[in-house]
């Protein structure tokens, strides 16, 4: 019996319990507040109005040279 490994993982960074990488659950769509969930959630001073999402559409080391995508967003609503 061989059990795959999940090797999909995000990166949470910044205001957050515990900054680094988490594991990608593979049964469900990762949503920005559930990988927050996932680095143990927001720290106090956390800026909830300013969050920035970085895409980056190539896997690391990828010579297509597209730039990684920004988007803005806004937790508190």
């Amino acid at each position: 019996l061989v059990v795959p490994q999940n090797t999909r993982r995000v990166a949470v960074l910044g205001a957050v319990t515990r900054s680094g990488a988490v594991d990608y659950p593979e049964d469900r769509v990762l949503d920005v507040v559930a990988a927050l969930s996932l680095a143990g959630g927001h720290s106090a001073d956390a800026d909830l109005k300013n969050v920035t999402l970085v895409h980056f559409p190539d896997p690391a080391g990828s010579e297509s040279g597209r730039p990684p995508q920004f988007v803005a967003i806004n937790l508190w609503k």
